[in-house]
């Protein structure tokens, strides 16, 4: 899937496998009411512990990738990438309160998704969105995800679809 070294750069970000060193940053980013409540696999007082154990997870079929902006050289939110069963990746997402509403899950996205379909061709890339979130389906429609309106496998989230709509929507024209 993606490895330790993997990086994926864009114009304000770089996206690169977290390492255990940056722990206590995933820590500082991530413990805020409103990500814990937002991301079903985490638990109130995200602790330095936490952070450690979310990035030990990282191997073959699991990957999280920090974000770093650049211009600040400072980590801002994560990127993650979870192989499902069958031919389906999950990806998923957020980004500290004080870096929220400045395009950078957009631009994460926009580029994240491309790099998958061209290392992963075969693989449906899919991610789930709880119903309330409007801010993230807005950002998710933007690049690609489409709603099956189906239920997604946690509590109070539909399933979303990405289609490259470059290269695939464009061939059946």
């Amino acid at each position: 899937m993606l490895n330790e070294t993997t990086q994926i750069e864009t114009p304000r970000l770089l996206l690169a496998p977290l390492t255990l060193k940056d722990a206590p940053d995933l820590q500082r980013i991530t413990n805020t009411a409103k990500i814990i409540e937002s991301i079903s696999f985490l638990q109130s007082d995200f602790t330095v512990e936490d952070a450690r154990n979310l990035i030990s997870q990282n191997g073959e079929d699991v990957c999280f990738l920090g974000v770093w902006e650049r211009e600040e050289a400072c980590l801002v939110g994560l990127f993650g990438v979870h192989k499902q069963d069958g031919d389906e990746v999950e990806i998923g997402y957020w980004f500290s309160q004080d870096h929220q509403g400045r395009g950078f899950a957009s631009e994460t996205l926009e580029h994240a998704t491309l790099y998958l379909e061209q290392k992963h061709p075969k693989l449906q890339i899919i991610a789930e969105c709880a119903d309330e979130n409007q801010v993230s389906q807005h950002v998710l429609r933007k690049n690609g995800f489409k709603s099956t309106g189906e239920d997604g496998k946690r509590p109070g989230r539909k399933r979303y679809i990405w289609r490259n709509w470059r290269t695939r929507e464009d061939s059946n024209l």
